[in-house]
């Protein structure tokens, strides 16, 4: 049995074509728990419509995704567990590829490939990413930080007993929470495989939330999530971990100067602990090129002015 867990927040446009994607799987054995939380549209009315005895439907008023997954997991009877977006789309082998490979390797997580689309999925463009390989989990986190790819949340299936092990979703944050939740999961994991021709179709919403990354709350989220980082790894005196975790506080810097300047400057802080010396530079091809010349601290004091 594995356990599709889909927090639902003002998806009425989309939400039956994401359960259908679950109920036309191959792998039969599943039960779907759609958590409603707070929709302001007819997320509910839709989902009242959808009638199969493998779902579970529950409303827990307004929530953030986090809350609705863990809610979610206080339900989920299943050996494995899932967490789906409920605008995006599964292809039909997609559980039973990766259940096959976690009966085969015990304490491992699946990934898969992913693709983002807007209306049509034939629409989505595949675009290979180097974490996309069978690897050790810290090796994956480390390539993932260091830029070189990021794998969407419902591409991950996860047995019960790592999740048993590791914990929740912390609900306090807003923004890169399935980093952080992911970060637990993969350590406590002995691989992670990937799974080439399963697929999640990622679906590109004007209006959704995630969007909504540059107020001070979404900032302060993603601070925090870098920073659980390195307290997770602290046990690790690797220079390669290290100039890894870096990237994350030169990120954050990068995409929130000259805002919030409290948290820029912790985030500085931050950074200069995991390096001395020069900052990993990060960002688009100009700001690169002039932060090579001058610096990534100074060249992030002229980046609102060039860029």
């Amino acid at each position: 049995m594995i356990t599709i867990i889909i927090p639902i927040y003002n998806a009425e446009n989309y939400l039956i074509g994401c359960i259908q994607s679950c109920l036309n799987q191959t792998y039969k054995e599943l039960e779907i728990i759609a958590v409603e939380n707070g929709s302001s549209d007819k997320s509910w009315e839709v989902l009242s419509t959808i009638h199969d005895h493998r779902i579970t439907k529950i409303q827990i008023g307004k929530a953030n995704a986090s809350i609705a997954r863990n809610r979610g997991l206080d339900l989920a009877t299943g050996k494995y567990i899932m967490f789906l977006d409920a605008d995006d789309i599964l292809s039909p082998n997609k559980v039973e590829l990766q259940v096959n490979e976690l009966e085969k390797n015990p304490n491992c997580v699946a990934s898969c490939t992913w693709t983002k689309f807007t209306n049509v999925i034939d629409d989505g463009v595949i675009q290979e990413q180097a974490v996309w390989r069978e690897r050790n989990p810290l090796e994956w986190l480390r390539k993932s930080w260091l830029g070189e790819g990021m794998m969407q949340t419902a591409c991950w299936l996860i047995p019960r007993n790592i999740i048993n092990k590791v914990g929740r979703w912390d609900e306090s944050l807003t923004l890169h929470d399935d980093g952080e939740f992911m970060c637990r999961v993969l350590l406590e994991s002995d691989r992670q495989f990937f799974v080439d021709n399963a697929f999640v179709y990622y679906r590109q919403v004007e209006a959704s939330l995630s969007k909504n990354t540059r107020t001070e709350m979404a900032a302060k989220s993603a601070f925090d999530v870098y920073k659980s980082y390195t307290r997770t790894l602290n046990y690790i005196d690797n220079k390669d971990v290290r100039w890894a975790l870096a990237h994350n506080f030169s990120r954050f810097l990068y995409e929130y100067s000259p805002l919030f300047p409290e948290l820029l400057a912790e985030a500085k802080k931050e950074l200069k602990k995991l390096v001395s010396g020069k900052a990993p530079i990060v960002g688009g091809l100009k700001f690169k090129r002039l932060a090579n010349i001058i610096g990534f601290y100074l060249a992030l004091k002229l980046k609102g002015k060039l860029f």
